[in-house]
């Protein structure tokens, strides 16, 4: 079985998004990287891994979901 995960990258003009990984168009969008990770954070418990980006698109922190 495939693990879930959900990414948290930046978007032009320093807004961060929320995106299921595979899909196209984001979750949520969010003025601050926090509250993307706050929110990226509440799909711990539905089993996906929080996978979170830096500006530049590097990985800096991979959280493993409840499994």
């Amino acid at each position: 079985m495939l693990k879930k995960r959900i990414h948290v990258t930046t978007i032009a003009r320093d807004s961060w998004r929320v995106v299921k990984e595979g899909d196209k168009r984001a979750v949520s969008v969010f003025p601050t990287r926090y509250f993307a990770i706050k929110k990226a954070k509440e799909y711990l418990s539905l089993g996906y891994d929080v996978v979170i980006h830096d500006k530049f698109g590097t990985v800096v922190e991979w959280i493993k979901g409840d499994e």
